[in-house]
């Protein structure tokens, strides 16, 4: 991955997002809005990663360095700084809030969706197998 293909992956995430939030409520599917929450995160997340490493390095300058800034941000540690930090500034807040709550949104999505599948697996792959 380079930088160039780095730049426009933000935008193309929330657009998708987007789209498929809008099909999903239309056709009332409802894997198509976990995914769009899903995707409406990541979109996020790979903006902050941006934001990280255009202050750090600034683009266009060292492509290498700049990868390795953007990939260095973990959301686990993000989200603790982002709770950490978010009283001090009011823009911190509003990106806080809205990490916090994609992730969150992220989260349910994934569960909901394992617990779907669980729910719907035939019994017999449910059931343990005998050990031999």
């Amino acid at each position: 991955m380079t930088a160039r293909d780095i730049l426009p992956l933000t935008n193309d995430l929330a657009e998708l997002a987007s789209q498929m939030l809008t099909d999903g409520v239309r056709e009332g599917n409802q894997a198509k809005i976990r995914r769009a929450v899903s995707t409406a995160y990541y979109a996020l997340f790979h903006r902050l990663c941006e934001m990280c490493a255009d202050a750090l390095i600034g683009r266009g300058k060292s492509p290498d360095a700049y990868v390795a800034i953007y990939r260095l941000l973990d959301d686990g540690p993000a989200r603790k700084a982002l709770v950490e930090g978010k009283g001090s500034d009011k823009d911190l807040s509003r990106v806080a809030d809205a990490f916090l709550e994609l992730q969150d949104g992220r989260h349910w999505a994934v569960m909901t969706h394992r617990r779907d599948e669980e729910a719907t697996a035939p019994a017999v792959s449910r059931r343990k197998r005998p050990s031999s």
